[in-house]
């Protein structure tokens, strides 16, 4: 299975970071002293079983973690779930991990504003990076109480009228 190769199976797992990831899941979800508890455990982020029993469990889901990747909820609200283990099905919780970059990260915070266009739900910025406007331009116009696909209207030079 290549565990040990990846010092998952034996001494070496402590120092391994898909093993500290799978560690600091368990104690931002579990452990009411963790400093990010409040913002996991605290507001009801669990483990479905199959992550929380064991590393290798998450490793058999998303894989050993990737050098620069780190482990991202899909949905910010839901649960670390596999998707498939008995919890999961019987609680219909969908797979809810993966592995990534920090602009994935960035972008998939509760504290963001997001728009959804034609049952699209993008954070602002990720709107205006695909319509190649300038995020302080969206940001902006929504802090201004701009709504909707107004928000990412083309920017008009100085002076022009819209």
């Amino acid at each position: 299975m290549g565990l040990y190769k990846h010092g998952l199976g034996g001494h070496g797992k402590k120092a391994n970071p898909t093993y500290k990831t799978w560690c600091h899941m368990v104690e931002r979800c579990y452990n009411v002293r963790c400093k990010s508890y409040p913002d996991y455990g605290g507001r009801g982020i669990r483990m479905c079983e199959s992550l929380r029993v064991s590393v290798v469990n998450l490793v058999a889901s998303i894989g050993i973690k990737p050098q620069g990747l780190s482990i991202d909820r899909i949905n910010n609200d839901g649960n670390y779930s596999c998707g498939v283990c008995s919890e999961c099905v019987s609680k219909e919780w969908p797979k809810n991990i993966r592995w990534a970059t920090a602009l994935i990260q960035n972008r998939n915070q509760r504290d963001l504003n997001w728009l959804t266009i034609n049952g699209e739900r993008k954070c602002l910025s990720e709107w205006a990076d695909i319509r190649g406007l300038n995020k302080m331009l969206v940001i902006c116009r929504y802090h201004r109480g701009w709504r909707g696909e107004k928000l990412l209207l083309p920017a008009f030079p100085i002076g022009k009228k819209h």
